[in-house]
């Protein structure tokens, strides 16, 4: 009887154990490593998690996680070719995502964008962190009209 008892122990502990590991293992984790901003810290940790990403056609996506502040955080643009605000956002973006919050928008200009994010905590403590990144001009789109042959020793009107 004791021996029957120890098996099923054994066997709870093993069935257990593999759920654990099943849920470890399959928890995405994230590969960016910085810590929250957080407007309550008396000395900001480095690096802080806002940053801004460029992907294919000039897509540029801002990332962020926050602790211990207010629901709403404000991100504005304070040194770009045109000034677009993101503005008001989510402290606080849903419990499953890896990587915090974000916004993403199409720029249409090259150039060097810096972008601020301004957290504040209940009592109205204010925290800024930074992110910049540097967008290539497009290429000028170019229309051709008509058809025909192009002769390139012989340019015309047409």
């Amino acid at each position: 009887m004791f021996q029957l008892h120890i098996k099923h122990w054994l066997v709870a502990a093993l069935v257990l154990g593999g759920l654990v590991l099943v849920a470890i293992v399959g928890t995405p984790q994230s590969d960016w490593e910085c810590s929250p901003v957080d407007p309550l810290a008396t000395v900001p940790a480095t690096p802080l998690c806002f940053r801004a990403t460029l992907s294919q056609g000039n897509l540029v996506t801002l990332q962020w996680r926050v602790t211990n502040s207010g629901p709403l955080v404000y991100i504005y643009d304070d040194f770009g070719p045109t000034y677009d605000d993101v503005g008001f956002k989510a402290a606080v973006c849903r419990q499953d995502t890896v990587d915090g919050c974000s916004a993403s928008f199409r720029v249409s200009d090259g150039g060097f964008y810096r972008w601020i994010l301004m957290v504040e905590n209940p009592r109205g403590n204010r925290t800024h962190a930074v992110a910049s990144i540097t967008v290539a001009a497009p290429f000028p789109l170019r229309e051709v009209a008509g058809g025909g042959f192009v002769d390139m020793l012989n340019p015309s009107s047409r």
